[in-house]
């Protein structure tokens, strides 16, 4: 299972921004908002009138601000971002393969949808400027590629024959030579047989 799965199965690909316009610069203001977090570590470059990188910077890219340290940018100055971005953070995805640890990377897409589903139902439509957006049918569809992956990972289970192991102990205070009281609950596929 890997992060780089996960986004193929989801259409998560990396996005770039190029030259984005993140606001003015008036003298006072140092904390500028990007666009379209979270931002991938290590791509972010931020720009005064397209010339000098700012260096100095604390920048947040899970939520996509960069707070400049030094001097605030002159009045008149335009600041710039250039970053790569995805829908999911790579600590979201690691999130989802955890919680899918016996599971699969089909399980862990399928988690992945239903957050994508929950952040694009809040989107709905909107408009800028002369361009408009509707995503009102985006976090359904997210939904129905969840519960496909849920279902390819259960057919998958099924063609494999997966057999499963649990064993106990009791608690009856002799000493485990031999095992003798331990007890092993085996499951194969559909069918399940008891061992002792």
């Amino acid at each position: 299972m890997s992060i780089a799965r996960v986004r193929s199965l989801i259409g998560d690909m990396t996005k770039a921004s190029l030259q984005e316009r993140v606001g003015s610069g008036n003298g006072t203001n140092t904390i500028f908002q990007l666009a379209a977090p979270p931002i991938r570590t290590g791509t972010l470059q931020f720009l005064v009138s397209g010339a000098d990188k700012i260096a100095s910077a604390i920048v947040n890219l899970a939520v996509g601000t960069v707070d400049l340290t030094g001097s605030a940018p002159p009045l008149g100055d335009i600041i710039l971002a250039s970053y790569q971005f995805n829908a999911l953070s790579d600590d979201e995805i690691s999130g989802f393969l955890d919680m899918a640890s016996a599971g699969s990377s089909l399980v862990a897409a399928s988690y992945a949808c239903r957050a994508l589903a929950g952040n694009y139902n809040r989107w709905f439509n909107y408009s800028i400027g002369n361009k408009t957006v509707n995503k009102d049918n985006v976090g359904p569809k997210m939904l129905k590629l969840a519960e496909s992956f849920e279902d390819a990972y259960e057919k998958g289970l099924n063609i494999m024959g997966t057999t499963l192991t649990v064993a106990s102990f009791s608690d009856s205070g002799t000493p485990f030579d031999g095992y003798d009281t331990g007890v092993a609950f085996v499951m194969t596929g559909l069918s399940r047989s008891w061992e002792h």
